[in-house]
């Protein structure tokens, strides 16, 4: 996932094995509530972040109910 800070767009790199029909992405703030659930049709989405609030956020990636991978990024 890059850039981490985030200003304006992130970009997430998704392992070249995941089934993008079967994935999803979901993103929540530090209370826990979600705040974006994507289903990547690339494996490069990018997200506008322009409307986040600064902070922390946490990033995972699953494939079906396999957690693949969980990343915190900066938004400032």
């Amino acid at each position: 996932m890059f850039p981490n800070p985030v200003r304006a767009t992130l970009t997430i790199q998704l392992p070249d094995s995941i089934h993008l029909s079967n994935s999803f992405i979901t993103i929540t703030n530090l209370d826990g509530r979600r705040i974006h659930t994507l289903h990547p049709n690339t494996l490069s989405p990018v997200i506008t972040t322009t409307h986040w609030a600064a902070g922390m956020y946490i990033i995972t990636i699953y494939e079906g109910t396999k957690k693949i991978a969980v990343q915190q990024v900066l938004k400032y």
